[in-house]
């Protein structure tokens, strides 16, 4: 029979399948362009775009007849896209820090002890909460959820056992040992991660290299010795 929807009328049909009629309606009467483009631009760029550049991609996602190819193409290459808020601001889901972890070092975890950490941080690939899918931004940094992460890097660099049954060595992705200094340690751990410590924090993780925690909790100089 006759049915309305969005205030649009689709005639009743013998044959067919009205769901067609009901995408068209919903496209050319809702602000689903809006909501996609902004969707998509939060998932590869920030949370939180301008309304006015919502719109403009909105428009060209429209106008291009929904084809996400040339939007995309077009994202990829916007001053937005590489801009130091997007690049800096984005905030990265479990999934994205782990796998980016081990692809960045080159080390590697056991889907077990992988799929473990995946839990722990509340993203199990194939597990959504929603159909909505994951959430995005700072809902990933709780204190609990940064100690697991914390804990995932630890044991991908101390998974020593690990690393050396599939042939690699942790020591490879420090500098060689002549110019193995705490500093450039430091700076070659950082740039690998692409991070910039800022002075504080420089200072601390220097000291922690030159230091050692005995175990009555008393920290004592230690020098760092780049051939150990």
């Amino acid at each position: 029979g006759t049915k309305t929807f969005f205030g649009a009328t689709i005639p009743g049909q013998p044959n067919g399948d009205d769901y067609a009629a009901v995408v068209d309606i919903t496209l050319a009467q809702r602000p689903a362009d809006k909501f996609i483009a902004k969707k998509i631009f939060e998932h590869f760029c920030y949370v939180g775009p301008p309304q006015e550049l919502v719109d403009t991609m909105a428009a060209q996602l429209r106008a291009g007849d929904w084809e996400l190819k040339p939007f995309l193409k077009s994202l990829f290459r916007s001053e937005a896209f590489f801009s130091n808020r997007s690049r800096a601001g984005r905030a990265k889901s479990p999934v994205e820090y782990n796998i980016g972890l081990i692809r960045t070092t080159g080390l590697t975890l056991t889907l077990p002890v992988l799929d473990y950490f995946h839990g722990m941080l509340g993203q199990r690939p194939g597990e959504p909460p929603t159909v909505n899918g994951w959430p995005l931004g700072t809902f990933w940094f709780s204190s609990a959820s940064m100690v697991h992460r914390t804990n995932a890097a630890w044991y991908v660099v101390y998974d020593r056992v690990r690393q050396a049954s599939v042939g690699i060595n942790v020591a490879d992705i420090l500098p060689p040992v002549p110019q193995r200094s705490a500093t450039a340690v430091l700076y070659t751990v950082a740039g690998l991660m692409r991070v910039k410590p800022w002075d504080p924090e420089r200072a601390s993780l220097l000291d922690y290299l030159n230091t050692m925690r005995q175990s009555d909790g008393t920290i004592v100089a230690s020098p760092f010795d780049g051939s150990s």
